[in-house]
């Protein structure tokens, strides 16, 4: 969660990770960056609707007295909503994967259409130092993947780390 309606640019591009101790006497290390951007991101709700239809209405009528009825036909609704705003969150994050920037679009007030961007930056790219043949083993894979974990770590980047490999991967393995 966030404080504010509205988050720093300059906060999304704090490099995260370990620092150097310093002596008790020395001067503390800044782990900010050099220059305080003041660009803000106001961040955008996905909400999702769905209508209920009299037909709907007249329905639930007819199993009000079943309670595991009502409560299937709820969580049928409900359901529905969460995959929209996961599908949604989902092919947002895709982007700028790939891209380091999201454009999406946008309904505003009053029903016009817009494109919310943001750019978060260069994508990180790592470049193994041996490739995948058909003789590789599993091991190989593993100390690729562990390569690109830690190249991922020195960049600053926290969290959880995840991979999305190619069809010459799974075939290796």
């Amino acid at each position: 969660t966030h404080s504010f309606p509205v988050v720093g640019l300059s906060e999304l591009l704090v490099v995260t990770g370990t620092i150097p101790l310093v002596s008790r006497a020395g001067q503390p290390i800044t782990i900010g960056g050099d220059e305080l951007d003041i660009a803000f991101i106001a961040p955008q709700p996905v909400k999702p609707s769905i209508d209920v239809t009299a037909a709907e209405l007249n329905d639930l009528k007819m199993i009000m007295g079943n309670a595991g009825g009502v409560d299937a036909w709820k969580a049928n609704k409900l359901d529905a909503l969460r995959r929209t705003v996961r599908d949604t969150t989902e092919a947002m994050a895709s982007g700028v994967l790939y891209t380091g920037k999201l454009a999406w679009p946008t309904r505003r007030n009053g029903g016009g259409l817009g494109t919310f961007e943001v750019d978060y930056g260069p994508v990180l790219n790592h470049t193994p130092a041996a490739k995948l043949t058909t003789s590789s083993k599993v091991r190989d894979v593993w100390r690729i993947l562990q390569d690109m974990r830690t190249a991922v770590r020195n960049q600053g980047i926290g969290g959880d780390v995840a991979f999305h490999a190619g069809t010459d991967v799974f075939q290796t393995i």
